[in-house]
């Protein structure tokens, strides 16, 4: 998938890639890793949390799928990596932790009531 002109999709991405058989790779990403966190750095965080394999280099980001398991996610105080990490975890059936969740405030401060409103459980 090149990214170069969507480099902020590549996130919630890399939840569908989690689910993927095979490896998705996605190319053209080095400008997330300087976003409000490393995205690359953040979301192989937050994929490895989950048991699902990943690979970097500056300029390109491969997923293994797999089946991914609950886990702890930090968020690294960047709204696009909390939202994939609830997701991930709805997409999963597992419980999850977000740490620094409110993070999602700067672009979509009901997403966590609209999850909710969907049956998801939020604490």
């Amino acid at each position: 998938i090149d990214c170069a002109d969507t480099p902020d999709l590549v996130p919630a991405l890399s939840v569908a890639a989690a689910f993927a058989d095979g490896v998705t790779v996605f190319e053209n990403v080095a400008r997330l890793r300087s976003k409000e966190s490393d995205r690359i750095a953040a979301v192989e965080a937050m994929l490895n949390g989950f048991g699902i394999r990943t690979e970097s280099e500056r300029n390109t980001l491969r997923v293994y799928g797999g089946v991914p398991k609950g886990s702890e996610v930090d968020s690294f105080g960047d709204h696009r990596i909390a939202m994939a990490g609830a997701l991930l975890a709805c997409c999963s059936g597992s419980q999850c932790v977000i740490k620094g969740a409110g993070c999602v405030s700067k672009s979509y401060p009901a997403f966590f009531d609209h999850l909710g409103s969907l049956g998801v459980e939020i604490e």
